[in-house]
């Protein structure tokens, strides 16, 4: 059977005979499972775990770690971003994009950011973007800070015409991470196009991650 639910955050109430002594009963943790989350009581293991600073909250914790873990390895691991690239990240405001938008410029890149509303792009700015467009408009921003060539990094969780439009805008040796499909659609992507222009389309998913463990 399937238990829906792969984060939480909680209060440690009991520990196994081998746990770390860094975590005992009454710490205050957030962590990351398998499934089982949406419950009263959860077991994990320690390594799952990381403390929880008094000044975040349960809900905060929670909604913590699955975000900001997808967007750093889709950014480093899976997109391998290097500084003083240009990235455009697609559905910036949300969950993955706000954590992708706060770490490609701790990692030096230049970030685009999309969104679907003028309002969404502001708060997108305050994030640390360096600019923040709705969609229709993205490729012509793109190539105007790129010098006509395109964003060395695109991270898309959205799919759709989005992604098409996003191939297009890829330059030779460019790297799509597909992270997520919003739309629900998932076009066919041309290999010829691929080899022809040294491009390279990489899905990411985070289980990806927790298996290498």
């Amino acid at each position: 059977p399937f238990f829906p639910g792969v984060e939480a955050a909680g209060i440690v109430e009991a520990a196994g005979s081998e746990a770390s002594t860094d975590m005992p009963v009454g710490t205050r943790v957030a962590c990351v499972t398998r499934g089982g989350a949406h419950a009263e009581f959860l077991l994990t293991t320690r390594e799952n775990c990381v403390r929880l600073p008094d000044s975040v909250s349960f809900p905060e914790g929670a909604g913590f770690l699955v975000q900001y873990l997808t967007a750093f390895h889709a950014l480093v691991t899976a997109g391998h971003a290097r500084e003083g690239e240009t990235v455009l990240i697609h559905a910036a405001p949300g969950g993955v994009g706000t954590a992708a938008v706060q770490i490609a410029r701790l990692i030096g890149l230049r970030v685009i950011g999309t969104a679907s509303t003028a309002e969404k792009c502001e708060r997108v700015l305050k994030l640390g973007a360096d600019r923040a467009v709705v969609y229709a408009e993205f490729a012509h921003v793109a190539r105007e800070m790129t010098h006509g060539r395109g964003p060395d990094l695109i991270l898309d969780t959205i799919g759709g015409d989005i992604l098409r439009r996003s191939l297009r805008l890829l330059p030779p040796l460019g790297r799509l991470i597909v992270a997520g499909i919003a739309s629900r659609e998932a076009p066919a992507i041309d290999s010829a196009r691929l080899l022809f222009r040294s491009q390279s389309v990489t899905g990411f998913h985070l289980s990806s991650i927790f298996e290498r463990q």
